[in-house]
């Protein structure tokens, strides 16, 4: 499937307001047991949504999953009505978790609804009434459905045009308002599926015991920063040969600037240009065949003939090797390209595109993630 502009340039805008989140974060903590849910996990045009319910009855909503927000929101009218919901009520201006959702509040006084205006990282918004009600997720083998209690969202009644008429968002950061911090997860996974044209792909991400995480090749989170996932990438390897990027080049900085971060809500990976220039100059050297640009795409070739595969060295000796089908992305008829963009800012995110076919699994107890290669599952 053809990458469209509109999603590189997201994946862009992203990555370029991403680091002004790095120094700022919070958590609540509780000691609740997590549950053991489960959701239905489906890829949309280099997006990747998920199903749950909310309400009294129930309604089924979708959404985007993205590691890199708290935020939980979801479209007024398409998914949810707040009136058709027995369980719905919205919060008030001098409500407690108003005052906490802090400079995302437009202006309210006392009893007013609590209002909000959210701008994410790749400059899209999204704005409505802060609101409350029952939460129901798929049991982990899908055949039941957990009740969770009640949960605060976002019920919006405008988005940037950017997001279609049903999109919602389902934040999965640590911060103070995400699915992680409310309900205490400490471990989950998701396999993201390559999207086939030909056949509906899904899959489920796990939260709890079901989740698959390898104990013997975590790399550390680096930082505890709920707002993020940090890791340590300490090199890149195209096939056999070392791309020369000077020693630390991906660390963080010690003011907290710099570092790499795994987001799913970004599509394509982003690298700084200490280490993406001599990346993409080993790259150049090793294809053998015509190359070309387009845009922001560096590098562009017309077949994925002797494709080496990329090799990201994290730190703790975790090496996750990707294949053609994670480096470079059809863009036009006959035409592929690099799919990791120079970052414009001083900080690299590795995107969803070069976490297909992987189990990423989240060990929130032991602050690491794993990479584990695979043919994802495409019928959980």
């Amino acid at each position: 499937m053809i990458v469209s502009y509109l999603l590189l340039r997201r994946s862009i805008s992203r990555a370029n307001h991403l680091h002004l989140r790095a120094l700022t974060s919070s958590q609540e903590s509780d000691e609740e047991q997590p549950p053991e849910i489960s959701m239905r996990l489906l890829p949309d045009h280099y997006e990747y949504k998920v199903n749950f319910k909310i309400g009294t009855p129930p309604a089924i909503v979708t959404a985007i999953i993205d590691t890199g927000t708290d935020f939980l929101w979801t479209r007024e009218g398409y998914f949810f009505l707040p009136g058709s919901s027995s369980t719905y009520t919205n919060l008030s201006c001098d409500s407690g978790n108003c005052i906490l959702f802090g400079s995302h509040r437009t202006t309210c006084i006392g009893t007013d609804l609590c209002t909000y205006d959210v701008r994410f990282r790749d400059g899209t918004t999204t704005s409505g009434v802060l609101s409350y009600d029952k939460f129901l997720f798929d049991s982990p083998d899908g055949s039941s459905l957990v009740d969770v209690g009640y949960m605060m969202f976002g019920c919006s009644d405008r988005a940037s045009k950017e997001f279609n008429h049903e999109d919602s968002t389902i934040g999965l950061n640590r911060e103070r308002f995400s699915l992680i911090s409310k309900l205490q997860i400490k471990r989950f996974s998701h396999c993201l599926v390559i999207r086939d044209d030909r056949h509906v792909a899904q899959n489920r991400i796990y939260f709890g015991s079901k989740a698959t995480i390898s104990q013997t090749g975590l790399t550390p989170l680096v930082k505890d920063m709920e707002s993020a996932y940090y890791v340590t990438l300490d090199g890149i390897s195209i096939g056999q040969t070392k791309v020369p990027i000077p020693d630390g080049v991906f660390h963080l900085k010690p003011k907290g600037d710099g570092g790499v971060i795994l987001d799913s809500g970004i599509t394509l990976s982003v690298l700084v240009s200490e280490g993406f220039d001599p990346f993409l100059n080993t790259m150049s050297q090793i294809v053998q065949k015509p190359i070309s640009k387009s845009g922001d795409f560096e590098m562009c070739v017309g077949d994925l003939d002797s494709i080496p595969d990329v090799i990201f060295h994290f730190s703790n000796g975790v090496d996750t090797r990707l294949t053609e089908e994670n480096i470079f992305v059809e863009v036009d008829n006959k035409l592929w390209c690099l799919a990791i963009l120079r970052s414009k800012v001083s900080m690299s995110v590795i995107g969803n595109y070069q976490i297909r076919n992987f189990w990423v699994g989240y060990d929130l107890e032991n602050l690491g993630i794993s990479f584990i290669p695979t043919n994802c599952p495409t019928k959980l």
